[in-house]
């Protein structure tokens, strides 16, 4: 019986030990090795499981949640600017289509901008951004048929 306690005891420390690691990024899991996709416009999207996690993040869960990319590394300042060009790459867009949907909902709002610079903000903002969703890994590329 003494022997058996024992076995819990260091049973429960190693289980408190491997969840604490893997809590703080020292131990990292794969289910497959993740590869980075480029963005291609007209083809790459993010899917729903990254937007849900960012969505819960920047709905306040920061407090019990950590961001982190599809490679398991921490990621500390995700915006609701990540959040609103995840939504709107749900699906694969053309550059045109995106570029308008941030001037109508981020820049068209400050009347103290032109047409011309509000543009320019637009497609600076989805250049930075497309780069963005690629480095942390989240972009997807959907498969075409035919010859490449």
């Amino acid at each position: 019986m003494h022997l058996m306690m024992n076995w819990n005891l260091l049973y429960a420390v190693l289980y408190k030990a491997v969840v604490e690691h893997m809590v703080r990024g020292g131990i990292r899991f794969y289910k497959t090795f993740p590869e980075k996709q480029e963005y291609m416009e007209g083809l790459s999207y993010v899917p729903a499981r990254f937007t849900n996690l960012v969505k819960a993040i920047a709905d306040g869960g920061g407090e019990y949640i950590y961001g982190g990319n599809s490679f398991n590394d921490a990621i500390g300042d995700i915006s609701e600017e990540d959040l609103m060009f995840m939504e709107l790459l749900n699906k694969p867009k053309s550059k045109s289509t995106l570029t308008k949907k941030i001037k109508d909902t981020i820049f068209s709002a400050d009347k103290s901008q032109t047409g011309k610079h509000q543009n320019a903000m637009a497609e600076a903002f989805y250049n930075e951004l497309t780069k963005r969703m690629g480095d942390l890994g989240f972009l997807r590329n959907k498969k075409t048929d035919g010859i490449s």
